[in-house]
């Protein structure tokens, strides 16, 4: 079991690395593929994403707060603003070029993810306090 102070800084960390994995990612060439994906499944990765960077954004923040539901707004901005930051980065990537819809992508999955962070621990929340179901 994690202590409270383990967890916070878990929860500050796992969105830190995470944004960090993405700017290094972003940093490399895209492979040449054997295969062309589907059209637009680079925006569903996209989406999904900067979904899980909304949904742990979120969760750092909400430590502490009465009301995590308040945040999703705030880490949703944060998320995407950092997805606009990502797709500036790859603009100077040889190989890569910044996609407005790919920025789309990253807006959505943030308010995605941030909001079903805060649904999941508004939810969370509720059961601890006994309130009735339904």
């Amino acid at each position: 079991m994690l202590t409270e102070s383990r967890r916070r800084a878990l929860a500050i960390a796992l969105p830190l690395l995470y944004a960090a994995a993405i700017f290094v990612q972003s940093s490399f060439a895209l492979p040449e593929l054997p295969r062309r994906p589907p059209e637009g499944f680079d925006k569903f990765l996209h989406l999904l994403e900067y979904g899980v960077l909304g949904f742990l954004v979120q969760r750092g923040i909400a430590l502490g707060l009465r009301r995590p539901e308040t945040t999703w707004l705030v880490a949703a901005a944060a998320s995407a603003l950092y997805g606009g930051t990502d797709e500036l980065h790859q603009s100077f990537v040889p190989g890569r070029t910044a996609d407005w819809l790919d920025f789309a992508a990253d807006v959505v999955g943030s308010l995605l993810g941030a909001w079903i962070g805060a649904a999941a621990l508004s939810g969370r929340a509720s059961r601890s306090r006994g309130a009735p179901e339904g």
